[in-house]
């Protein structure tokens, strides 16, 4: 079970909840990728170092490039918006999401790459 899609976790164990539960549930990568670069851009806009924020937000990506075309069971999307576009098998608002994270990481991974 990979952390970075496991939405629930035994609190007192720091450990991912292994109960039967609507599994898997991998939008949540690109979604802490867009956030995390929504926050460096604000620390880089004040001078802050966000290397530490980098490495979250990498180790996000590569989830994302690696499982790109990966079905999950996106629960909230399909029992709030049952028409809920669905584009060859895949949820739209999930692929827009991992591709909008993509998009977004380019702007702290500029200034990351410049000495």
């Amino acid at each position: 079970m990979d952390v970075r899609c496991e939405p629930k976790f035994y609190i007192e164990e720091m450990m991912p909840y292994d109960e039967p539960w609507c599994r898997p549930q991998n939008d949540g990568p690109a979604l802490r990728a867009m956030a995390l670069c929504k926050y460096g851009t604000l620390l880089l806009e004040a001078g802050e170092d966000i290397s530490r924020i980098w490495d979250i937000v990498t180790f996000d990506l590569e989830w994302v490039l690696e499982n790109w075309d990966s079905n999950g069971y996106e629960f909230l999307i399909k029992s709030w918006f049952p028409q809920a576009n669905v584009l060859n098998g895949f949820l739209s608002a999930v692929i827009s999401g991992r591709r909008w994270s993509l998009l977004t990481s380019t702007g702290i991974a500029w200034p990351m790459s410049t000495p």
